[in-house]
């Protein structure tokens, strides 16, 4: 099975975590990027969503002075509720803490920790630096399990059982190319990697987002300088 580990300037694995935030910034849907459109069933209830990367205006300072004042790249960790285009205020918070209702508690959110580790910014990029529909639709489907079904064990993994259920729009089996990345990054879950700058935006009444502090998909989405290191392995 392939494993892809990205060593990317400014996405760093921290050797300590960051202490519970919660803070206020102000947050504006503004458009979808790669993915793929499904067909989730959740509880019984089925519709037909898109998967994959969100982009998101977001201003404000953060009380360690981070300023965050661009277009980030984001993703969900609910169904239940939208995205919405006019600027509300979001709280800044550790991922265990979302979504709102919630939380998801922190089995799940190193869960969702050891993803993004093992997918190394990849999920971030555009498809001029590596991104592909395929892998950005996967991680938001990996993101949807563990936050609906995972329990601790490998056995809660997967999307043709369990409260979430996601096939293709067609009602197919999910993508080939797609479940092929969902299996990677489902068997990178158990690293306990750390990610510092791992945080979640969440809102009562709007979807809840996971963002990167402080790296604005500006700058993810750059050419030269990110200097993409890709290693290779076999299981």
């Amino acid at each position: 099975m392939l494993r892809r580990i990205i060593g990317m300037a400014g996405l760093l694995l921290a050797i300590a975590s960051t202490p519970a935030l919660s803070e206020t910034v102000d947050v504006a849907y503004a458009g979808k990027g790669l993915g793929k459109n499904v067909k989730v069933t959740l509880n019984g209830n089925t519709s037909n969503v898109f998967s994959g990367q969100l982009f998101h205006n977001i201003s404000g300072t953060l009380d360690d002075g981070t300023v965050l004042d661009g277009t980030y790249t984001t993703f969900c960790t609910e169904l239940s509720q939208y995205t919405n285009s006019n600027t509300n205020p979001f709280e800044v918070v550790d991922v265990e803490d979302a979504p709102v209702p919630g939380p998801m508690g922190a089995v799940k959110a190193q869960a969702i920790t050891d993803l993004y580790a093992y997918a190394g910014g990849l999920q971030l990029q555009n498809s001029g630096n590596g991104g592909t529909n395929n892998f950005a639709s996967a991680f938001q489907i990996a993101i949807w399990e563990v936050v609906y079904d995972y329990d601790g064990t490998e056995a809660s993994l997967g999307v043709t059982t369990g409260d979430l259920l996601v096939k293709s729009s067609n009602s197919n089996p999910l993508y080939s190319g797609v479940q092929a990345h969902l299996d990677d990054l489902f068997s990178a879950i158990g690293m306990n990697a750390v990610i510092d700058d791992l945080h979640a935006l969440v809102n009562d009444s709007y979807q809840d987002q996971i963002i990167i502090v402080p790296l604005p998909a500006s700058l993810l989405m750059g050419t030269a300088g990110l200097g993409l290191i890709w290693l290779r392995r076999r299981k």
